[in-house]
């Protein structure tokens, strides 16, 4: 279903304003561990102990995706079609 763009358009003065709408997802995800290291995320643990060097953000260490995550967002993509 295609629209007239100038439908989306907004004249106020000497300016033209497009109306754009964008949405954020936040999602919790059922892991055992962070989205881009293997820390734990065990709730209520004692502060800094789930902490690896990659969250730690030292020099050299390249965070590695979750692969278990990656598969709960195709499943979940999966379902809202």
């Amino acid at each position: 279903m295609t629209k007239d763009n100038s439908e989306y358009l907004i004249e106020r003065r000497d300016n033209v304003y497009e109306v754009v709408i964008g949405l954020e997802v936040h999602a919790q995800v059922t892991s055992n561990s962070k989205l881009f290291s293997s820390s734990s995320t065990t709730f209520g643990a004692e502060p800094n102990t789930q902490v690896s060097l990659v969250d730690a953000a030292f020099p050299g260490m390249l965070p590695v995706i979750n692969e278990y995550c990656v598969c709960l967002l195709y499943t979940s993509d999966a379902a809202d079609e």
